[in-house]
């Protein structure tokens, strides 16, 4: 019989990505927020900029957290 249940493994755990993961979905948020105060419109580009950076401070997030994709929706859902 074999045994899946995954083990704690060392943390790796990074500061430094978790908080430039925080930074970038703040300054996705402040990219939006900044051109609504400036009375601007907000055009493709902007969303396009903002989606990148929050998809980018999202990922760092889990890295820094050492997480996975895999871990966060299993491995089999995932095939």
């Amino acid at each position: 019989m074999e045994d899946k249940n995954e083990l704690p493994k060392n943390k790796n755990k990074s500061i430094f990505l978790l908080i430039l993961g925080i930074s970038m979905c703040l300054l996705s948020i402040f990219w939006i927020f900044a051109r609504f105060a400036e009375n601007d419109l907000i055009k493709p580009f902007d969303w396009i900029y903002s989606g990148f950076f929050a998809l980018s401070g999202v990922t760092n997030i889990f890295i820094g957290l050492d997480s996975s994709i895999e871990q966060f929706f299993g491995k089999g859902n995932l095939k």
